[in-house]
């Protein structure tokens, strides 16, 4: 790849065979110019990606291959402010008309844990007016992460009233379902962890923070499966660890609400360890003790 100084960032382009193989030949003569390997962060590196495989990494990475701290948006209709709706991937999108602050007073992905029936501000028409008359946007497809989505349907067709509390409380359906749909290997659930996790710490990226944190969210709630899937809580822990030591104490606090995401979904996650009586667990439970968690 070289420099395009037009569009400020690296490309392809106009890149001939003969100059990409004659660039390879010579890497060798780039060794005296570099400095050594730190090898003293190799085991650091290797905690915090053990789980990641190539594989991993070809399916979730943009179709750019190339991981940006922002990805680009495009404008997605040409024409706005009808006020009785947009076509959107040729089909009719309503406008709701959210007053603003609305999406930040949910938080970012609320709508995959909140809670059902949301409470929906009613907008006079001068605010319906003023959010038909924004331009929409939307992500190019090949500048995004391409992460797992965790799957909204969080209890079987057909479940009775208690069984869908029950299901609300406990996420394992939702963690198999997830399981099913995209991982082969609990290594690759991990895996994904593990990338979402160097995406937010080393690029920026912070739907990757986000995906993150619905991942811890989901393993720490998921009761039932801690029992059947003992192999991968133990791992789940100690991925936990080398994350939690390169971040700062106070990083997940919240500003407004003074909370702690972390310390919160650990709470609710030993709890439910303490409560689920296996023999199995007892490993788990001594990598508590080792991660100082």
């Amino acid at each position: 790849m070289k420099w395009d100084h037009k569009t400020e960032d690296l490309t392809d382009e106009g890149i001939s065979t003969e100059m990409v193989e004659r660039i390879r030949a010579g890497l060798k003569d780039l060794d005296q110019g570099l400095g050594p390997y730190p090898y003293d962060t190799l085991k650091k590196w290797v905690s915090l990606s053990n789980h990641i495989s190539q594989d991993l990494v070809t399916r979730i990475q943009p179709l750019s291959g190339k991981v940006t701290s922002v990805s680009q948006i495009v404008q997605e209709t040409s024409a706005v402010g009808s006020g009785e709706g947009e076509r959107e991937g040729g089909r009719e999108r309503e406008v709701t008309g959210e007053r603003e602050g609305e999406r930040e007073g949910r938080g970012y992905g609320g709508g995959r844990f909140a809670g059902v029936g949301d409470f929906e501000p009613s907008v006079d028409s001068t605010s319906q007016k003023r959010r038909t008359d924004l331009p929409l946007f939307k992500s190019k497809p090949e500048t995004a992460l391409r992460f797992s989505e965790v799957p909204r349907q969080r209890h079987p067709v057909g479940a009775s009233p208690s069984e869908i509390s029950h299901h609300c409380m406990d996420l394992s359906y939702t963690l198999q379902s997830l399981m099913t749909s995209n991982h082969t290997h609990y290594r690759d659930l991990l895996g994904e962890l593990q990338l979402a996790f160097l995406c937010f710490f080393l690029a920026h990226v912070y739907d990757a923070f986000e995906h993150w944190k619905e991942l811890v969210r989901l393993l720490c709630m998921s009761e039932s499966a801690l029992s059947d899937q003992t192999e991968l809580f133990t791992n789940f822990i100690t991925v936990l660890h080398f994350q939690l030591k390169e971040i700062p104490d106070d990083f997940f606090v919240d500003i407004v609400s003074r909370s702690n995401f972390l310390t919160t979904t650990l709470q609710v996650y030993i709890s439910t360890l303490l409560e689920v009586s296996s023999f199995a667990l007892l490993k788990v439970a001594d990598c508590y003790d080792t991660a100082g968690i």
